[in-house]
């Protein structure tokens, strides 16, 4: 499952990269593993290209992580000033992707990072709710004990 789980990241960060990058054609069969997806979002990074770059549904590469609770590459971008509080197309946060697929570790970290634990996206929906309606009882938890409504 681990392994199945980096591919997903290694995939999706490649998305975004290539929409907002121009990294390249890849393709299914080439998937990054996600230490390799590490260092290419570290190359990128060295290279200036901006960490908050967006996808054509306006999700940015930490939306992604904390969408495959990828702990390793959201650290690394909210260590390089991503945006913890930037919104997609229908204004939700990282942490509200965190809550969505339960990324404990992640929404810690964004927390951490000042990401505000009551925003709304365009549902008038907060990442409390959202872990309510998936019934993640952790997240529910987590969330509260940082003042969540």
């Amino acid at each position: 499952m681990k392994r199945r789980s980096a591919m997903m990241v290694g995939w999706c960060m490649t998305l975004v990269f290539i929409t907002a990058c121009g990294l390249g054609n890849s393709s299914l069969s080439s998937q990054p593993t996600e230490e390799q997806l590490l260092e290419r979002v570290k190359e990128k990074i060295e290279k200036g290209t901006p960490v908050d770059t967006k996808d054509e549904s306006g999700q940015t590469s930490l939306m992604w992580a904390a969408k495959m609770n990828s702990v390793r590459i959201a650290t690394l971008l909210v260590e390089n000033g991503a945006d913890v509080n930037a919104r997609d197309s229908n204004g939700q946060t990282p942490l509200i992707y965190a809550a969505v697929n339960n990324s404990l570790k992640v929404a810690q970290l964004l927390i951490a990072a000042g990401a505000d634990v009551d925003a709304r996206d365009n549902f008038t929906l907060t990442a409390i709710l959202w872990a309510e309606v998936k019934r993640h009882d952790d997240m529910i938890s987590i969330l509260r004990k940082h003042g969540a409504r």
